[in-house]
């Protein structure tokens, strides 16, 4: 029993026999790491590059930006080029100088698709950071980063032009109508000349059947004609009844009678038409008409 707790207790204290062992070594370390001077830990510089936008039309310009961090560019400076879809075709490149802190480029700007590789979809852009001085590639100084291309929306459709009104022709003015003048020839014409709506009555014609035509004279000759006839006739009447009758037929009302037959004769001899005779005047009646054949 004694000799099963002396040996627990040696196992007990192992640890605390082995804490002084460790903790030397600790100090050990403490102290080479604090002789050492700064420089002798060297940092891993990476590559990276970005994009804005990150999408676009075919034609859309964008801006890349490339870095060599952390810390500043080597001492040999570094040179920065992009590249699209694969490291043939470049679209930018960037330098900076030794020692620059921090190693980046900073936006570049007005970058566009390599030329007949801008279809729509997803592509790609490259950045490779070289040493000038030697033309080699930094170690991890290459990286990548995606860009999309959208398909162009289509061009507007032309808004119509407006149809320009057509100007009003001017009216024509008809031409004057030609003014006709009638030759004489045309003046009258035997159709044209008016005719009697009616040939005299067989009495008219039997009391004027002796006598000259009526349309041969003018009102001034039918007057005359009629005067003469009113004339004659009192004489005639002196001669063939003498004084005596003739006064007694005055005191009585036969007078008037007698008046009455110069009046009737006077406007028998004026049965001549009104209108003034022409030259195409149609002819005088024939002695048939007045005889009724």
């Amino acid at each position: 029993m004694t000799r099963q707790f002396a040996s627990n207790v040696r196992m007990n204290l192992k640890p605390f026999r082995a804490a002084p062992a460790l903790a030397g070594v600790a100090a050990c370390v403490w102290l080479v790491a604090a002789a050492m001077p700064a420089h002798a830990f060297t940092l891993i510089q990476v590559a990276s590059v970005s994009v804005s936008p990150t999408s676009g039309y075919p034609t859309a310009a964008f801006s890349v930006d490339g870095t060599y961090a952390p810390g500043g560019c080597p001492g040999s400076g570094a040179l920065f080029n992009f590249f699209w879809d694969d490291t043939l075709h470049g679209i930018g490149a960037a330098s900076l100088p030794a020692g620059a802190k921090p190693c980046d480029t900073g936006p570049i700007h007005g970058i566009t698709p390599a030329s007949g590789m801008n279809g729509v979809g997803s592509h790609k852009i490259i950045v490779q950071v070289i040493n000038p001085g030697t033309g080699a590639l930094f170690t991890n100084g290459q990286a990548s980063t995606s860009y999309t291309i959208k398909q162009a929306p289509p061009p507007p459709s032309p808004s119509p032009k407006p149809s320009p009104r057509p100007s009003p022709k001017p009216t024509p003015k008809p031409p004057p109508s030609p003014v006709t003048h009638q030759s004489p020839s045309t003046t009258s014409s035997p159709s044209s000349a008016a005719t009697p709506s009616s040939s005299p009555g067989q009495s008219a014609c039997a009391a004027t059947g002796a006598l000259p035509p009526p349309s041969t004279g003018g009102l001034v000759d039918t007057f005359i004609a009629g005067a003469m006839v009113a004339s004659v006739l009192p004489i005639g009447g002196i001669a063939v009844f003498g004084a005596g009758p003739l006064l007694a037929l005055a005191r009585r009302r036969r007078l008037l009678k007698l008046l009455g037959l110069v009046i009737l004769v006077a406007v028998t001899l004026s049965c001549a038409p009104t209108t003034a005779p022409t030259a195409d005047a149609s002819p005088s009646p024939s002695p048939s008409t007045c005889t009724g054949a």
